[in-house]
């Protein structure tokens, strides 16, 4: 895994999902290529239980931002919701950004 510093926080860089990258950086991931119009935003809000020295998530926030034709970040926000588990999240992000793109 490649990683880069950013000042306090980590960024990781090399995970991939459905063919488009997983960027994380401390408690927010970024699903999407920043080159695309669409991208999501993954949230860690809050955490439970640490089962075999693995923090699992509880609850997360995603949320579809559409960067515009200047691929302005942070974007304006389309869509929300909340799940109560990453992969859950992660699996909805890909739908939403799929949609998207494809229509």
């Amino acid at each position: 895994m490649k990683v880069v510093s950013n000042s306090d926080k980590k960024l990781s860089i090399s995970k991939m999902y459905k063919g488009k990258p997983l960027v994380r950086c401390g408690d927010t991931i970024y699903y999407g290529y920043f080159s695309d119009r669409f991208i999501i935003r993954i949230q860690i809000l809050s955490n439970s239980n640490i089962i075999d020295d693995l923090q699992l998530s509880s609850e997360i926030l995603v949320e579809l931002l559409d960067l515009g034709s200047e691929r302005k970040f942070p974007g304006t926000l389309i869509k929300s919701c909340t799940k109560s588990g990453l992969w859950s999240a992660i699996d909805v992000s890909s739908a939403w950004l799929e949609r998207k793109l494809l229509g």
